[in-house]
């Protein structure tokens, strides 16, 4: 690195949620997570990333507020779902699969002349 080089970080975050009608998945939680980093004689560099999947159980599907109550391995916790041709698909005994990424990565770019 030299003086009046860039370093330049990124941060990434997603949320993905898919319906498993009829399923009976065991309720779960995994967690991933790598890190990696510029080999010796390259400019410096990193990036490390996790990745959370839960499979939860519909527990309570509340049609008035259009809100469903899944019940993961940690905590139980309400969605709204805002589309109601959405939340007429959900029902009780549903399972829904949540995955979490989030990802940075830190490079250093030479000075620009």
């Amino acid at each position: 690195m030299k003086v009046g080089d860039q370093v330049k970080a990124r941060y990434v975050e997603a949320l993905t949620l898919e319906l498993k009608k009829g399923s009976t998945a065991i309720v779960s939680r995994t967690d991933t997570a790598g890190a990696a980093a510029a080999k010796a004689g390259q400019a410096p560099g990193a990036m490390a990333g996790r990745q959370v999947t839960v499979m939860a159980e519909v527990v309570a599907v509340d049609a008035a507020k259009q809100v469903v109550t899944l019940r993961g391995p940690q905590r139980t916790v309400e969605m709204k779902i805002a589309d109601p041709a959405q939340f007429k698909r959900v029902a009780k005994g549903d399972r829904v699969e949540a995955t979490y990424t989030e990802a940075m990565a830190i490079a250093v770019e030479p000075m620009k002349k």
